[in-house]
């Protein structure tokens, strides 16, 4: 089976990806899942990051885990029908409590994100 992954690729890649591709084309969910997926993947390839720092459409701190919402983008209802108000946490990736775990870990478990993330 020719399965690639495309998150992460430059449009050159994808272009060249489709062109030899027969199989069938799967797009992964929408919603506030896939944006800070995409989002997540952008902000580990930064080497300076800001502390609180723009992931998608949420400000995330990272001074203390859980990561704590510092700003959210007036769009953010439009993707996700839950409450989010400055001073939340983000508690949950995939029910995996984030407590723990620090900004790249954090991050790594956005960028691959299946079921959810909890607030």
């Amino acid at each position: 089976q020719d399965d690639y992954e495309v998150v992460g690729c430059s449009r050159g890649g994808v272009l060249r990806r489709l062109q030899i591709y027969g199989g069938n084309l799967s797009l992964r969910q929408g919603g506030i899942e896939g944006i800070l997926r995409v989002s997540a993947f952008k902000a580990l390839k930064r080497e300076v990051h800001d502390d609180p720092e723009w992931v998608g459409p949420l400000q995330l701190s990272w001074k203390r885990m859980p990561p704590t919402i510092a700003g959210v983008s007036p769009n953010l209802h439009d993707i996700y029908p839950y409450p989010v108000q400055v001073g939340d946490s983000l508690h949950t990736i995939d029910q995996i409590d984030l407590g723990f775990f620090d900004r790249v870990t954090v991050l790594e478990l956005m960028a691959n994100v299946k079921e959810g993330i909890g607030i």
